[in-house]
C-alpha cells in the first residue's frame, strides 16, 4: 500500500487512518476523503531500495530523481534541485495556478503530479517555465473543460491523468488547435462521459493509449485512429460492440492491440469487425448468451491471441461449432459461467479450430454431469496443443482416462471437485506434467501406483492439502512421500496434510501419523478384528470404570425411579412429619437430649430413624417413605457420618429429592438444614460440601459446654434453627388447628 505521495506506509500508520475514518471521519480532512482510486499512482512504479531523504527548504522527501512533497500543505512550489524529473505535489492546498512563473522553481522536472488539490483556476501559460514537462496529473481535481485548456499548450506532452474529475461529455474541439501533438497517453477514468466521441482524439495523431474505465459510456461514435494501440472501457454502460469498420469494410483501429470491455451490457457482436493487429479482447461480465458459429474466427480477429469470457451476468444458453475456430488463440478463459455442457444447444465442436490453443480456463463452468465420453469428444481438438488447464471448482467426480493423450500439458488445475481417487497411472501418459493440484477434494489416500517413479521425479509440485485423509496402512507410502519432498508440496509446510478423523485436534498430521510395519502385514480381515476386540475391550474398561466412579448416582437413580409415582402421590396430600432428622448412631445421644426435645417444644413431629422407622422393613425402604411425607429435612454432619457410606446415601437421596421441580397441587420443599457438629477433625466429603455450598446455609452447634449452655452461640444456633423451620413450624400449628376444629 502507498501513501498520498505515493510512498510506502507502515502497517501501523496504515490501520491507525483506518480507525480514524471510522471512528472519527469528520476529523479527516476533506481532501483525504475520496476513493483510493483518485489518489496518484504513479510513484508505485518508483519503488526504491533506500530510505527517503528530507530535502528542500520544506518536509519534502526525496530519494533518486523524485521529489515527494505531497501532504505538507503546500501552497506554492518549493526550489527543487536540477536532478529532480519527478515531482509530487499531490494532496496540497494549491488552489489555482495563477502566474505564468508559478512553476518557475521547477523548470527541469519532466512529471508533476497535482493530485487532490482542490484546483479551480489553472492560468494561460501555466507550464511555460518547464520546457521538458512531458507528464501531468490532474485527477481528483474538479476543473472544467475550459479551465484545462492551459494544459494542452505544454508543447511536450505525452500523458495525461484526469481521473475522478466530475467530467461530461467530452467537446468536439477539445483536442483541436492545441499544441500537444505528442500527446500519448489519456486516462479520463472515474468520470461522467456518457456519449464518447472518437472524432475528439483525432488531432492526436500519435495517441495510443486511451483509458475511459469506470465512466457512464452508452455510445461510442466511431472515428479512424492510426496510431491507437490501447484501448480501455471497462466498467460503463455499453449495450453494443463499437463499431470498428468504416463505409468501405476498411478498419478504423488498424494497430489496436488490446481492448478491454469487462463489465459493460454487450449480448452480441452483430456487425463486422475490423481488428488487423488485436491481441487481446476482454468481454468478460457482460451478457453474452450466445456464441455463434465462427464468432472469433480469423476472419474477424486474424491475429487474436487472448480471450477472455469470465463469468457473464446471464446463463450461456447455446454455444455453436467452431465458435472458436482461430488457430492463433492461445489463451481463453470462460471460467465462473453457467453453462449447461449436457444440453444439444452446447456444441461438443465448439473448440474446433483453435488448435494451437495453450492455457485454459474452465473453473466453475457446471461440467459435474457431463461424462467422460463426452468431455474427451470436447476437448479433443485441445489434447495436443494445451498446457495449461483449470478445472476447478466443478464438483468432478471422476480422472480416469480423461487425459490420457494430453502429452503437452504442463500444468492441471483440479481443486474443489469432488474426486475420490487417483487412478493408477492417471498422469503417467503426460511426458510434460510439472504441476497437479487435486486440493479440496474428497481424496482418502493416495495408491503407491498412482504416480510412477518417473511422474513423481518430474512433478514440481503437487497439491493435495484439504483432503480428508484417512491415517491408516494406506497412508503409509504417501507420509513416506512428503517427508521426503516436503518442497514438492503446496501448503504443506504452511498448513501440512491432515487425518481427517483428527482434524480438529492439535496434532494429527500425516508426518506425525505412527504405524509398525508390522500391523500392515496382518490381512485386512484379522486387522479388523484385532482393532474391533480392542475397541470392545476399552468400552467395556470405560463402561466398568464409569458404574464404579457413579456407583452411588447410579444406586440412587435405580432406587428412586420406581418410586417416584408414590413420592408425588405422597407429595400432594398432608405430611405425616414436619422434620426428618438425618443422623448417625454415633450422634443419636446428642440427637436424643439436645435438639429432639427443642423441635418437640417448638410442636414439630420429628421422625427418627431409631424411633419411627417401621421393624422389618429395609433402612433404605424406611427412609426412601418417610423423606417424601416429611415437611423438612435436618442433616446432623459429624465424622461418623461422613465415614458412614448409608449415610452418604441417605445425603444424595434427601438432596436429590429436594432439588426436584415441584408439579402440581406440589408444595414446594425447601433444601435441607445442614447442622455441623464442630469438631477439629470432621472431615467433609464431596457430598457434604455440595450441600453445604449449594444451599448457601448451614448451622454450626458451639463445642465448648460453656458456650452451649448459655452462650450467645447457642441462642444463635437455636435462632437460626427455629428460622430455618418457620415453614414447617407453621405447617405444624395448622395441624394442630385443624385437629381442634
Amino acid at each position: 500500500m502507498r501513501d498520498m505521495a505515493g510512498g510506502a506506509v507502515p502497517g501501523t500508520l496504515v490501520l491507525g487512518l483506518v480507525l480514524m475514518c471510522c471512528v472519527f471521519p469528520n476529523a479527516v480532512p476533506a481532501r483525504w476523503r475520496r476513493s483510493p482510486k483518485c489518489w496518484s499512482t504513479l510513484s508505485a512504479h518508483r519503488a526504491v531500495l533506500e530510505p527517503e531523504r528530507p530535502c528542500l527548504e520544506i518536509h519534502c522527501r526525496c530519494h533518486d530523481t523524485t521529489a515527494d512533497c505531497s501532504s505538507v500543505n503546500l501552497t506554492y512550489v518549493p526550489r527543487v534541485p536540477g536532478n529532480v524529473s519527478f515531482l509530487n505535489l499531490s494532496n496540497n492546498y494549491i488552489r489555482e495556478i495563477a502566474h505564468p512563473a508559478f512553476f518557475v522553481n521547477a523548470s527541469k522536472v519532466t512529471e508533476v503530479d497535482l493530485y487532490n488539490n482542490g484546483l479551480t483556476r489553472i492560468v494561460s501559460n501555466a507550464f511555460r517555465s518547464m520546457g521538458k514537462l512531458e507528464r501531468v496529473l490532474l485527477g481528483g481535481n474538479r476543473l472544467t473543460y475550459d479551465q484545462l485548456a492551459p494544459v494542452l499548450y505544454v508543447p511536450r506532452l505525452k500523458s495525461l491523468e484526469l481521473k475522478c474529475g466530475g467530467l461530461a461529455n467530452i467537446p468536439r474541439e477539445f483536442f483541436s488547435n492545441r499544441s500537444c501533438s505528442q500527446l500519448r497517453y489519456i486516462d479520463m477514468s472515474w468520470n461522467g462521459i456518457q456519449d464518447l466521441d472518437m472524432e475528439v482524439f483525432q488531432p492526436l495523431r500519435q495517441l495510443e493509449s486511451l483509458l475511459v474505465r469506470y465512466n457512464q459510456i452508452r455510445n461510442v461514435q466511431p472515428a479512424y485512429h492510426p496510431s491507437l494501440k490501447k484501448w480501455i472501457m471497462h466498467k460503463n454502460a455499453l449495450s453494443k460492440f463499437p463499431v470498428t469498420c468504416d463505409r468501405e469494410g476498411k478498419t478504423l483501429y488498424p494497430v489496436l492491440t488490446i481492448l478491454d470491455l469487462n463489465f459493460n451490457s454487450i449480448s452480441e457482436i452483430s456487425e463486422s469487425v475490423c481488428f488487423p493487429s488485436l491481441t487481446v479482447l476482454s468481454l468478460s461480465f457482460n451478457m453474452f448468451d450466445i456464441f455463434y458459429k465462427n464468432m472469433f474466427s480469423l476472419q474477424w480477429f486474424p491475429v487474436l491471441n487472448n480471450l477472455s469470457l469470465t463469468q457473464m451476468r446471464v446463463k450461456i444458453t447455446e454455444i455453436q461449432e467452431f465458435t472458436f475456430n482461430n488457430s492463433n488463440l492461445i489463451d481463453i478463459s470462460m471460467a465462473q459461467n453457467n453453462i449447461d455442457f449436457s444440453s444439444a444447444t452446447v456444441s461438443k465442436d465448439m473448440f474446433q479450430g483453435c488448435g494451437q490453443l495453450q492455457r485454459l480456463f474452465l473453473d466453475s463452468v457446471n461440467i459435474a454431469d457431463v461424462d467422460p465420453e463426452y468431455f474427451q469428444r470436447l476437448m479433443a481438438p485441445l489434447a495436443n496443443s494445451v498446457e495449461v488447464l483449470y478445472l476447478g471448482k466443478n464438483k468432478l467426480q471422476w480422472v480416469g482416462d480423461t487425459f490420457k493423450n494430453w502429452t503437452r500439458l504442463r500444468k492441471l488445475y483440479l481443486y474443489d471437485n469432488r474426486l475420490r481417487s487417483l487412478p493408477d497411472g492417471a498422469f503417467d501418459h503426460m511426458e510434460n506434467l510439472t504441476v497437479l493440484k487435486v486440493g479440496s477434494n474428497q481424496l482418502t489416500t493416495v495408491s503407491p501406483f498412482a504416480f510412477c517413479d518417473e511422474t513423481r521425479n518430474r512433478l514440481e509440485k503437487i497439491d493435495l492439502s484439504g483432503n480428508p485423509f484417512t491415517c491408516d496402512c494406506d497412508i503409509l507410502y504417501l507420509k513416506q512421500w512428503v517427508l521426503s519432498e516436503p518442497d514438492k508440496f503446496l501448503d504443506y509446510r504452511q498448513r501440512g496434510y491432515r487425518c481427517y478423523e483428527l482434524e480438529n485436534t492439535d496434532g494429527g498430521h500425516i508426518k506425525d501419523f505412527y504405524l509398525p510395519e508390522q500391523a500392515c502385514l496382518l490381512h485386512p480381515s484379522t486387522s479388523i478384528l484385532i482393532s474391533s476386540s480392542v475397541i470392545i475391550f476399552i468400552t467395556l474398561l470405560l463402561i466398568f470404570m464409569a458404574i464404579w466412579h457413579w456407583w452411588w448416582h447410579l444406586h440412587l437413580f435405580l432406587y428412586e425411579f420406581p418410586r417416584r409415582d408414590v413420592q408425588r402421590a405422597a407429595q400432594r396430600g398432608h405430611f405425616r412429619f414436619h422434620v426428618l432428622v438425618v443422623y448417625d448412631e454415633d450422634d443419636i445421644r446428642w440427637v436424643r437430649f439436645t435438639l429432639l426435645p427443642v423441635l418437640e417444644d417448638w410442636g414439630l413431629k420429628v421422625c427418627l430413624h431409631d424411633r419411627d422407622f417401621h421393624p422389618g422393613r429395609s433402612h433404605l425402604d424406611n427412609i426412601a417413605e418417610c423423606l417424601p411425607a416429611s415437611h423438612s429435612v435436618v442433616l446432623v454432619f459429624s465424622s461418623s457420618f461422613a465415614s458412614n457410606t448409608l449415610r452418604q446415601f441417605e445425603l444424595s437421596l434427601c438432596h436429590d429429592q429436594a432439588h426436584q421441580e415441584p408439579h402440581e397441587h406440589q408444595t414446594p420443599r425447601r433444601p435441607p438444614i445442614p447442622i455441623l457438629l464442630r469438631d477439629d477433625k470432621t472431615r467433609l466429603t464431596n457430598s457434604m460440601l455440595a450441600v453445604l455450598k449449594s444451599d448457601g446455609f448451614r448451622l454450626i452447634w458451639p463445642r465448648d459446654r460453656e458456650e452451649q449452655d448459655a452462650g450467645a452461640a447457642s441462642r444463635y444456633f437455636w435462632k437460626s434453627l427455629y428460622k430455618a423451620l418457620d415453614e414447617a413450624i407453621k405447617n405444624a400449628k395448622e395441624d394442630r388447628r385443624k385437629k381442634r376444629d
